[in-house]
């Protein structure tokens, strides 16, 4: 019966557009709580403080829905075909639509519907989508989604790693799924891709020393032996997932507002670099290129034309 329930929610969630269902038990097992820990200790969140705060329900989902009893994680793909941008000023696949935050958590809220329906009782629930200490890519791969890679990403065999991550905690018993297995072996294809060496070890990302956190998340000043390298990348970096082997059998989204574009693969540094305040809210509004602010997007416009331009 649990098994059919189980079957039922995640053919609702394809219907709903996403790509990816599993299901979790709600707990992360020891070995990403410490992974997690010594990651925070070395200082490798850089100036994302939150990361650091409410350890105790980041680490113990149990903690942060009172009454939960299963996590399901989802995946929705972002992906799209489209030529490399000619010239400076890429923007990372994930930004060129409509903010992810809003899409997906209607669709969360729209399943969880369902899933009152599906179970005869209203469930009780939470939904999340990058929005709270949930250390998501762990429950995902104990879900059976994917693997984190070492480029830190979650991968999955079939659908590579172009995908967001969400989930609904909910006081529903479930069966789990098994956990993903890690097919990375030996290839370092997006170790070697970083232009700033970021990845400092396998599944373990620097954010100090990322593109997509110095352009998106980092507000001050880049340092200059890192400036130089941020290459055609005006916000967010796709660099370690364009080589990812797995990513040859990325889906393209099937979300009509992830192909409604905001920001688009490409925006040019020189009419960044001249934004007004309203030029800046009317080409960010209702995407993600809202997270960086019209003078960090000054910056790094700035470093894509590079100097003299």
């Amino acid at each position: 019966m649990a098994d059919d329930l189980k079957e039922t929610i995640r053919q609702a969630a394809f219907e709903l557009g996403f790509d990816l269902a599993g299901i979790s038990a709600p707990r992360v097992e020891s070995r990403y709580r410490e992974a997690y820990l010594d990651w925070i200790e070395r200082g490798r969140q850089g100036g994302m403080g939150y990361m650091a705060q409410n350890l105790d329900k980041r680490l113990d989902p149990g903690r942060l829905v009172a009454g939960v009893r299963s996590v399901l994680c989802l995946g929705s793909s972002y992906h799209q075909e489209a030529a490399t941008p000619d010239g400076g000023g890429r923007v990372a696949m994930y930004a060129w639509g409509r903010d992810y935050h809003r899409v997906l958590k209607d669709r969360l809220r729209r399943l969880a519907v369902r899933l009152s329906g599906m179970a005869g009782r209203e469930v009780r629930y939470r939904a999340f989508v990058d929005s709270a200490p949930v250390l998501e890519k762990a429950l995902a791969e104990q879900a059976g989604l994917g693997w984190i890679g070492s480029n830190g990403c979650l991968i999955n065999r079939r659908l590579g790693s172009f995908f967001f991550l969400a989930e609904l905690f909910a006081d529903l018993e479930l069966p789990v799924d098994q956990p993903a297995k890690n097919h990375c072996g030996a290839c370092r294809r997006c170790v070697d891709a970083c232009p700033t060496r970021a990845i400092v070890a396998p599944g373990v990302v620097d954010a100090r020393r990322c593109i997509s956190y110095l352009t998106i998340e980092h507000r001050d000043r880049i340092d200059p032996t890192l400036a130089g390298k941020v290459g055609p990348w005006i916000f967010g970096c796709d660099a370690c997932q364009v080589v990812c082997p797995f990513n040859r059998f990325a889906r393209t989204t099937r979300i009509d507002e992830f192909r409604q574009h905001r920001l688009g693969p490409r925006i040019d540094p020189a009419e960044a670099a001249r934004w007004t305040d309203e030029q800046y809210e009317a080409r960010t509004a209702g995407s993600a290129g809202a997270r960086a602010t019209l003078e960090m997007w000054r910056r790094n416009a700035g470093l894509v034309a590079g100097p003299g331009d």
